[in-house]
């Protein structure tokens, strides 16, 4: 099914986070369609996450419908993360 779908953007709460490959800032989407986040921190975790995806077949576009958080804990390497559905 992968193969089918097309991750064009992440929306962090309200705000698009486009396909780049500035790493200038904080957020960068990879070509994989994955959400790096540069040093993260617990103050990420406040924020949701979701993907926009189109679909290579039908062209349909649409904001996936559930939402994550991230928990963050810990420093350097004792940080952990995890990711929780809304």
């Amino acid at each position: 099914m992968a193969e089918y779908i097309l991750v064009t953007s992440w929306i962090q709460d309200d705000v698009n986070i486009y396909l780049n490959t500035d790493t200038g800032g904080k957020y960068v989407v990879l070509s994989s369609g994955d959400l790096y986040i540069f040093n993260a921190n617990p103050n990420d975790g406040y924020k949701s996450y979701r993907c926009r995806t189109v679909n290579k077949i039908t062209g349909k576009a649409q904001a996936w419908v559930f939402k994550t958080r991230l928990s963050i804990t810990g420093k350097g390497e004792e940080t952990c993360f995890e990711i929780h559905q809304l």
